[in-house]
């Protein structure tokens, strides 16, 4: 089966993103560059590239987890992140467009 190629520079679409209360305020503009080649904690689920890191802080383990998938006819890049620990939840969709070429 054949993954999808998420490679490529996306640019923050803040409107079609849903942030959490703590991030809304303070964001607003981004960007992420998806390089496919090297990148760690990486899996695929169908579609889904699902790219999970679990870092250590003073307050314990803080889990990060991004769902990236690909959306309107592959012009956007959708990211759904997930935080865990370190007395922190956050829940947050980013939504990203296609750079032209």
């Amino acid at each position: 089966m054949h993954k999808p190629d998420l490679s490529g520079e996306w640019t923050l679409n803040r409107e079609a993103s849903q942030l959490s209360p703590e991030v809304a305020p303070v964001v607003e503009r981004g960007f992420v560059r998806v390089s496919r080649p090297g990148v760690s904690h990486a899996r695929w689920d169908g579609d889904t590239l699902v790219f999970s890191d679990t870092t250590p802080t003073p307050n314990g383990a803080m889990t990060i987890v991004f769902r990236y998938e690909l959306h309107d006819e592959r012009r956007r890049l959708r990211a759904a992140e997930q935080l865990r620990g370190a007395g922190r939840e956050m829940d947050n969709v980013w939504v990203f467009d296609r750079e032209p070429s």
